[in-house]
């Protein structure tokens, strides 16, 4: 059963946030919403005060120009979190595909103020088409 939450509106982002203790930010992916978060939440919240952010232009947070430039969507993000970041003190950036951009992106400009980072299939981080992987099996030991 998922908590109830507090919901805040911050300029160009919409927070939902639930439980109490140290801040944990949670930053979706790029076709989505806060609700990627939903089976994590419950979890979560027992220890830390999580915050479920819809980035601009996705879920309940309002809508940018579609041809806004990635600095100054970057720039839009970092300005609507900062004030979150500021009354929570320290927090925990978490950041699934392009979340996991914008949160690296937050945790450059913002440095002591994350105290973690955590990236999960993020993306973003350039094109990858010209390096070559070896994906053949580990022997076995």
């Amino acid at each position: 059963m998922t908590t109830v939450p507090d919901v805040r509106r911050d300029s160009a982002i919409h927070v939902r946030s639930f439980g109490h203790g140290p801040a944990v930010i949670l930053l979706h992916g790029g076709m989505g919403s806060s609700t990627h978060w939903q089976r994590n939440i419950d979890a979560l919240a027992r220890t830390f005060r999580v915050y479920a952010v819809d980035l601009p232009g996705f879920g309940e947070a309002a809508d940018v120009p579609k041809d806004i430039s990635a600095d100054d969507y970057l720039t839009l993000v970092h300005n609507s979190i900062t004030p979150l970041i500021d009354s929570a003190g320290v927090v925990a950036l978490v950041g699934f595909s392009f979340g996991g951009a914008a949160a690296a992106y937050l945790a450059r400009r913002l440095g002591n103020k994350v105290a973690r980072l955590a990236l999960i299939g993020p993306g973003g981080f350039g094109d990858l088409s010209r390096n070559e992987f070896d994906l053949r099996r580990a022997p076995p030991t």
